[in-house]
């Protein structure tokens, strides 16, 4: 296990500390537990005023509980504290503080372990027998990768002669939903339907918890969409309209900034609102794996809204509460990944989860047998 950072200049002076070392050949260094309860009751305090000065749970009325967990658990993870002799015990103390929030999104993390390589999504596609099947496996671009992503939108857009669309998020690694409209459009055009009277329908809104965190992340977002998709894309402007919003209120001392993200439209609104696709006429379907999260559920959202869409593969995570983390820095060299805003009257609930039309179990069959089977539920 890797030791903490912040345990450098805490033992600079224990080499001459009477004690800190057993004298003589062979002896190996001793680190005293008060160096362990230091670094474990810096982390907590810092990771309190996170919570109270960042994360939108602190001030959401709807949850009076999390703001008594903040400081319950915060004044019980202290008397822990006294007993930490390790740094695994350490760590145990922070993590258990942490994990006491019914918060998926929350985490204390090591951001050199979390940093090591992994696999990666891959976004394509392939179009075989009529059947256009479209990898969306990552919303994550370096500056790099713009032209291939371009080329693929433009390579999608051509195709006209597909009887049926399987979006494939096995895998999905996450990133910017943003690329996965994009994405979702390429294929099909996008979704259009009778819009008279959206205005009576209730409406979804984002209420983003303001302070200097998530006006630095806002900011890096907008510098994000503004390399890949320039000044002028839509998702561009409504970036730097909420970053501009987010700084005004901070200057005010404003606790929120509510953002209205348009009317809740579920798939039996669109239906009997005559919803099609712009240009694809076939049927389509999501196929997902038990990891699918994040971005990956905000994409299973728009298929699962278009009429005739099936659902395969197995049942996604839960939808949290809280949503879009940022990266918070603690004494010890860990971070703290906290959520930013809160969904009001999503399409999915706090805590729900996608359940399949057709449920396969992805770990006992082959690749062909989980296309064939896929596909067959389109046929139907």
């Amino acid at each position: 296990m890797r030791p903490w950072r912040g345990l450098a200049a805490l033992l600079a002076g224990l080499a001459a500390c009477a004690g800190c070392a057993a004298p003589g050949a062979g002896a190996s260094p001793f680190t005293p537990a008060s160096v362990w309860q230091t670094l474990a009751r810096d982390d907590l305090r810092a990771i309190r005023n996170h919570l109270v000065s960042v994360h939108p749970g602190a001030l959401d009325a709807q949850n009076p509980g999390f703001r008594e967990q903040v400081e319950t658990g915060y004044h019980q993870s202290l008397e822990r504290v006294l007993q930490v002799d390790s740094q695994e015990a350490a760590l145990a103390t922070v993590r258990r503080y942490v994990a006491g929030f019914p918060d998926g999104q929350l985490a204390y993390a090591d951001p050199v372990r979390d940093e090591q390589p992994r696999m990666q999504g891959m976004n394509g596609f392939e179009l075989r027998d009529g059947v256009l099947w479209v990898r969306v496996g990552v919303f994550h671009l370096r500056p790099g990768d713009l032209d291939g992503w371009h080329q693929l939108l433009n390579r999608l857009r051509a195709i006209d002669d597909a009887e049926f669309i399987v979006f494939d998020t096995r895998g999905h690694a996450g990133g910017d939903s943003a690329l996965g409209r994009e994405l979702f459009e390429a294929a099909t055009g996008g979704l259009v339907f009778d819009t008279q009277g959206l205005e009576r329908l209730p409406r979804t809104t984002a209420a983003w918890r303001v302070s200097g965190a998530a006006v630095a992340a806002a900011g890096e977002v907008l510098e994000r969409r503004l390399q890949r998709f320039g000044p002028a894309h839509p998702a561009t402007r409504e970036q730097r309209e909420l970053l501009q919003r987010l700084q005004a209120a901070l200057h005010d001392g404003e606790p929120w900034v509510e953002q209205d993200a348009g009317p809740r439209l579920d798939r039996d609104e669109i239906t009997r609102r005559g919803g099609h696709l712009r240009r694809f006429k076939g049927r389509m379907a999501v196929l997902t794996d038990g990891d699918c999260a994040g971005t990956c559920l905000d994409f299973v959202d728009a298929v699962k809204r278009v009429p005739g869409s099936v659902h395969t593969g197995q049942t996604t995570r839960a939808h949290p509460l809280y949503v879009d983390t940022t990266d918070l820095p603690l004494p010890s060299g860990h971070t703290l990944v906290v959520p930013l805003k809160i969904w009001r009257n999503p399409l999915r609930g706090p805590h729900q989860a996608w359940y399949p039309d057709l449920p396969i179990d992805l770990g006992k069959l082959d690749e062909h047998s989980i296309r064939v089977r896929t596909v067959q539920a389109l046929m139907r």
